[in-house]
């Protein structure tokens, strides 16, 4: 039974917990839509850059328009992919305190892993690991395996989205980029724009899930 002090002492940090979890609640729905938007918009481009590059004289009005929409799409996207991204960071730092004041004890301190998002190789697995050891840590048996499949499906399509963005800057020479090699590096990227969507949606539902389980039951569990 936790005395009064106890309860006064770890209300401000879980008061933040909820406040960074309804942050990627919140920001996981314009990322996803506009991710989606900019994912159409860069198909469209790409259709627009083929008629032009072979039939320059066709392009028009309305393409114009279609190419405006099509940056303005992506300036939303960078815009609402940032606040969502900055929206998981600080969530998990967030729950890391929370997680280590219960006694978790963690592989770093919970500032290490907000490091490790901006370190290359390491940003491909240690954030994941964070997420992964608060639930061994914090959720029940029934439905540990359950959040474990959700943050991981999760970071497999943002590794997928990764690799193939990767694989897009490298479809076109840059030097001398041919028509085909520019459309094709065009298609691939408004792809991986729109699947960008889908860890967003698995983020929010994961956010909510992990903060019911640490407020719930912050014990061991294992």
């Amino acid at each position: 039974m936790e005395t009064n002090a106890e309860v006064a002492t770890q209300a401000p940090s879980a008061t933040k917990l909820v406040a960074w979890a309804n942050q990627v609640r919140i920001s996981a729905i314009p990322a996803a839509i506009t991710s989606l938007l900019a994912g159409l918009g860069l198909f469209k481009f790409g259709q627009l850059y083929s008629e032009y590059a072979y039939h320059p004289a066709t392009f028009g009005a309305a393409d114009a328009l279609w190419t405006i929409g099509a940056l303005i799409s992506l300036v939303a996207m960078l815009m609402a992919s940032t606040w969502a991204t900055v929206a998981t960071i600080g969530f998990q730092f967030r729950a890391l305190q929370f997680a280590v004041a219960k006694g978790m004890v963690l592989r770093a301190k919970p500032g290490m892993y907000i490091a490790y998002w901006f370190i290359p190789i390491a940003n491909l697995i240690m954030p994941l690991f964070g997420f992964r050891d608060m639930v061994r840590f914090a959720s029940a048996a029934q439905t540990k395996r359950q959040r474990l499949t959700l943050i991981t499906s999760a970071w497999v399509v943002l590794f997928v989205v990764h690799v193939a963005s990767s694989i897009g800057g490298q479809i076109s020479n840059p030097s001398n980029p041919t028509v085909p090699e520019v459309i094709a590096a065009i298609g691939l990227f408004a792809g991986v724009t729109a699947l960008q969507s889908v860890p967003y949606i698995l983020f929010r539902n994961f956010a909510a899930e992990l903060t019911g389980d640490l407020l719930a039951n912050p014990t061991a569990t294992d």
